[in-house]
């Protein structure tokens, strides 16, 4: 077959490859080396025919492979990316076009960049829900706002001590633990600096922390300010807590819960009456309930006294110190309870008096009635809640 031919088979195999509509920058290129090897191979043997000799040695001639030694002015065709020449197996000197193959770029990264300017701000997000109330402050009736919650690394000790012990030094600690096996009783706090918080808890179920108000066993900057002033702030075991804030001249104490309530010791003497020539005879047997809770500047005492016994036929009240030895506040207080003596259950009531400190039980609704005298056979049963100073 005439090389003319071949070019005219190739230039017929590109036309109809469709490589015009998908890549036809490719297909211009092919096309026109097609043309241009077209030409050169009719002039070189237009004048190979006419006589010429040689001139086939000196025209540019495009070959397949490398053939400078035998033709010096031959120029290789080298097929470009998605061009393959198979000149190989039959048919030889095949040209395979694809499309143009495209490469990703792969780019490393590099060193960061400067900060770009700073966005436009948001718009301010729906108000939160209102926070808890806050205690009242005693001295001049002022909010103050609860702490917040404690951080993971918060500086935490464990005390042990008990007894009383007057400007304690916790070491500046965020959380005191106390571990105490008997009461502990705390007349102030050595001095820290202003705004700062110290938390305790209760742990031992074998003794109260009670925590005096403005005691002078303590210096007047160390001293504690509480809710309750005519007795120690307690806190007891599960679910205590007490808080206090230093103001620059004294603690405050800005958030209180007693936790689980407390059984006061036993002494005989707590239980008296009001007539002459008696009394109420009560022994630590008697006693199968006492005990007391305090919330902010209110108690509930809670009791039951089985067996007791009354001497003496002029008593008109028989009589209890209240727990802890608070003061009840200034509003007089009256409520119901059980009692026996003797006969049968029936209502009585409870008085407390603004400013006493004991609590007053009747034998009946009148408040007149002598109760009557049983030897081991006064039994007495209540709830009581009321303020305290």
């Amino acid at each position: 077959m005439a090389i003319e031919d071949v070019i005219d088979r190739l230039k017929a195999q590109l036309l109809t490859s469709g490589l015009s509509q998908k890549d036809n920058a490719t297909f211009q290129v092919i096309n026109q080396l097609i043309d241009a090897l077209r030409g050169v191979i009719s002039g070189s043997i237009s004048s190979g025919s006419s006589g010429g000799g040689g001139l086939i040695a000196t025209a540019p001639i495009v070959t397949w492979g490398e053939a400078g030694a035998i033709l010096p002015n031959s120029r290789q065709l080298i097929p470009g990316d998605g061009i393959e020449l198979n000149n190989v197996s039959p048919p030889q000197r095949r040209l395979i076009i694809e499309s143009q193959r495209r490469t990703s770029i792969i780019s490393t990264e590099s060193e960061r960049g400067m900060r770009g300017p700073q966005g436009i701000q948001g718009i301010q997000g729906l108000q939160g829900p209102i926070g808890p109330r806050g205690f009242s402050n005693n001295d001049d009736n002022t909010s103050i706002l609860l702490p917040r919650p404690i951080t993971p690394d918060a500086n935490i000790i464990t005390i042990t001590d008990t007894g009383s012990v007057n400007d304690y030094d916790f070491l500046n600690a965020d959380v005191v633990i106390c571990n105490n096996a008997s009461t502990l009783t705390i007349t102030g706090l050595k001095a820290g600096k202003r705004g700062q918080l110290v938390r305790f808890f209760s742990i031992n179920s074998s003794g109260p922390v009670l925590f005096s108000y403005n005691s002078g066993s303590s210096s007047a900057a160390n001293r504690l300010l509480n809710a309750v002033q005519s007795g120690p702030t307690p806190i007891y075991f599960i679910g205590s807590c007490i808080v206090y804030q230093y103001d620059g001249s004294i603690w405050r104490l800005i958030n209180h819960n007693q936790g689980s309530v407390i059984t006061p010791t036993f002494a005989a003497g707590y239980y008296t009456a009001n007539g002459g020539g008696g009394g109420w005879t009560v022994a630590a047997g008697n006693v199968a309930a006492m005990s007391y809770l305090i919330n902010e500047r209110s108690i509930n005492v809670s009791f039951i006294v089985n067996t007791s016994t009354v001497v003496g036929a002029a008593n008109t009240e028989l009589r209890r110190v209240v727990p802890g030895g608070y003061t009840i506040n200034g509003e007089n207080v009256v409520a119901n309870l059980r009692v026996f003596s003797g006969a049968a259950w029936q209502i009585g009531y409870f008085y407390g008096a603004a400013g006493a400190t004991f609590l007053r039980f009747f034998y009946d609704l009148t408040g007149g009635t002598n109760w009557p005298v049983a030897a081991g056979n006064t039994y007495i049963q209540g709830n009581l809640q009321f303020g305290i100073q």
